[in-house]
């Protein structure tokens, strides 16, 4: 997470004080002027558009790396920024550059700004109240009892919700910071999930009982969400809070063919996603070469 701090807290600075874009780039790109990439920098991906949760640690060519895994926090807590935008834009506008700037500058205390000051207090907050070697669930633990400790707790809502849409929910689990395969979880007491049913099968329709099911875009290094073995624990049926917003590229459930989380607040528990089988479609050309990581350190 350290690598993620630096990321965050130096693109709020930015931010906060007007100093990003400077020639086109995304604001939420780290380190574009290194690259020269606009798009992400020098990371996978950018903070504003990245696909990553919990279940994905390791999920680049590296294996497990705190620059490769840093940048799930990053994703995490973008989501965090974005929902505390959303709640507090009608009376602390953040696209009020004077406001911004007073708060960046120190003139106004957290509960007078816009919500991206208030989410970057907490993470300041949630460093004072955490462990040495925290996890980032008990990262998670202390922005939330930051909360309230700063704001009555008033945001546990929009908090929990948006780590558990990155699978940081309430019955995530790691051994401990050096854990290669934490177990990720999609639900949060102030949501209602809706549920995607996991039931694959072969090309003669056959029920396939050991395929497994992965959350988001990776599955080489990163950890199951659901699968078909009755002999695990996981099981065949994945509880998920609605789709966030707060990113254009979302994690998802996929397997062999994609399957798309619950997309509305609200939905019921019950709704299900099946796949008819498991097999795609004959490739019609070699698949393209790798390409490398623009990631640095």
């Amino acid at each position: 997470m350290g690598e993620s701090w630096s990321d965050l807290d130096a693109t709020e600075y930015l931010h906060e004080n007007r100093y990003v874009p400077v020639d086109g780039e995304n604001p939420f790109a780290v380190g574009a002027y290194v690259t020269g990439n606009k798009t992400i920098g020098i990371r996978d991906y950018s903070l504003d558009d990245s696909p990553l949760n919990f279940s994905d640690i390791g999920f680049d060519l590296t294996g497990p790396e705190v620059h490769a895994d840093g940048e799930i926090w990053n994703a995490t807590n973008f989501d965090v920024r974005a929902a505390f935008n959303r709640r507090y834009d009608a009376t602390f506008p953040s696209s009020d550059r004077k406001l911004q700037q007073d708060c960046a500058d120190g003139k106004l205390t957290a509960d007078q700004c816009p919500g991206n000051r208030r989410w970057i207090q907490l993470v300041y907050d949630g460093w004072l109240l955490s462990q040495s070697s925290v996890t980032m669930l008990g990262s998670r633990d202390a922005m939330l009892a930051a909360d309230q400790m700063r704001f009555g707790g008033a945001n546990q809502d929009l908090i929990w919700n948006a780590f558990a849409a990155r699978g940081f929910g309430e019955h995530a689990s790691t051994i401990n910071g050096a854990d290669t395969q934490p177990v990720g979880d999609w639900t949060s007491q102030f949501a209602t999930e809706g549920t995607i049913e996991f039931a694959p099968r072969d090309e003669q329709g056959n029920d396939v009982t050991n395929a497994s099911l992965f959350v988001g875009q990776y599955e080489a290094r990163v950890t199951p969400a659901a699968d078909s073995d009755p002999a695990t624990p996981l099981g065949d049926t994945l509880q998920m809070v609605p789709e966030p917003t707060t990113s254009s590229s979302p994690p998802q459930a996929t397997g062999t063919r994609g399957c798309a989380r619950p997309s509305a607040p609200g939905t019921p528990p019950g709704s299900t996603c099946t796949w008819p089988e498991t097999w795609p479609p004959a490739p019609t050309a070699p698949p393209p070469a790798a390409t490398a990581s623009t990631r640095r350190a």
